[in-house]
């Protein structure tokens, strides 16, 4: 009689149990960092909106629009005019949106490199303006954030519609100009602002 080799009905389950809990964890450890990357970009927003917020309370003037600015050695100056002025994504380090990382930084209310923006979770850059997609006042805007995880954002911090409230998102954002649908679109990327 001779003896047959290869596997057992039991060995061949135990593979496939083996196999389908590795797929699990790995798809349950890619849910729980995206969850995370949406978090640390909430807690950005909360964190700069405070963050302005104090220095407005202590120095009675907005961080880059600051003229008493030079306080802090090696600070640069705003105009006073009352508007932190320049694209929320300049990359001109004497304009007011990006003075305004300086002045929060030599506040000791933020931490980072002089007048370099910020970056978030998502591999994007935060930036600092106002009047864009027509919010009133001051905010905080952050680019390169995928659909899913804009709406995700929009929900836990406001009403989930993308052109209301005080959370907007918008592909190409524009002063002065509300985004013209409410929901998000899977596969784009957006630009999030957050009102403060």
């Amino acid at each position: 009689m001779t003896k047959q080799t290869g596997f057992t009905l039991v060995e061949l389950t135990m593979v496939l149990i083996i196999i389908s809990l590795l797929l699990g964890g790995t798809l349950k450890g890619r849910e729980l960092i995206f969850n995370s990357k949406i978090h640390r970009c909430q807690d950005d927003f909360k964190t700069i909106a405070g963050a302005i917020y104090g220095y407005s309370n202590r120095y009675h003037a907005l961080p880059g629009d600051d003229s008493k600015a030079d306080r802090w050695t090696g600070a640069t100056k705003g105009d006073g005019d009352g508007q932190i002025e320049g694209d929320w994504n300049s990359t001109t380090a004497t304009d007011e949106t990006r003075l305004a990382w300086q002045h929060l930084r030599m506040a000791n209310l933020l931490t980072g490199k002089n007048t370099d923006a910020a970056t978030h979770s998502f591999d994007g850059n935060i930036g600092i303006d106002q009047g864009l997609m027509s919010i009133v006042g001051t905010m905080v805007c952050m680019n390169n954030i995928p659909a899913d995880a804009a709406e995700i954002i929009d929900s836990n911090m406001d009403d989930g519609q993308r052109n209301e409230g005080s959370v907007r998102a918008d592909t190409n954002p524009v002063l002065s100009s509300k985004p013209t649908a409410a929901t998000y679109t899977a596969g784009n990327l957006y630009t999030v602002c957050y009102q403060i």
